[in-house]
């Protein structure tokens, strides 16, 4: 995914950054089109592989970026801007399911169960992720999946750069005794 962004010639995006502030609705959508898939797949990340809303917060992100371009000044990458959008949107939904929940008399939203042991080790990491608080799971998203640097991160999550890294290493230790309690289970079958 962070591939798909380094191919973005910085002037391109500058150009239609550019436009899409003049009004050029051609031009966002030309946007929309060079970063929907990694913004999606920073959404499912954070939403534990529930495609259907993911999908849904990565369409909200671009109604509200298109709404909103004539905010982006830099410093920092469009996509890091994007990033934070998303982020935010999707902080805001977890806010909204955890009121809806209580009001309802439930407890705390129960984290996603881990799914049915697969073949496939990505399947087995998203699980891990899933397990993770969200801003330990975004931080590692954007700077070990994503490839944002730190400071770049940072600013997308709104939190010094010491509480990106200490949700990086956080995280980084609880997906490494998740996935070891994954291969004692396997190495048990």
């Amino acid at each position: 995914m962070a591939a798909e962004l380094k191919v973005i010639r910085p002037e391109l995006a500058e150009t239609l950054i550019a436009a899409s502030q003049g009004g050029s609705d051609m031009a966002f959508g030309r946007l929309v089109r060079l970063y929907q898939s990694p913004v999606r797949a920073f959404l499912r990340r954070l939403c534990c592989g529930d495609h259907a809303r993911a999908d849904n917060l990565a369409q909200n992100t671009f109604i509200k970026a298109h709404r909103k371009i004539d905010t982006y000044q830099g410093p920092g990458s469009f996509a890091g801007w994007l990033y934070r959008v998303a982020y935010h949107l999707f902080l805001d939904e977890q806010r909204k399911i955890k009121r809806r929940s209580a009001l309802q008399g439930a407890q705390e939203v129960v984290e996603t169960e881990l799914p049915c042991v697969s073949i496939d080790l990505k399947l087995d990491m998203e699980a891990a992720l899933a397990r993770l608080r969200p801003e330990e799971c975004a931080a590692i998203t954007l700077c070990l999946s994503e490839g944002l640097s730190y400071d770049e991160a940072a600013i997308v999550l709104g939190m010094p750069i010491g509480t990106v890294k200490s949700h990086i290493a956080r995280g980084r230790k609880k997906l490494k005794a998740g996935l070891r309690v994954w291969r004692q289970e396997r190495s048990v079958k």
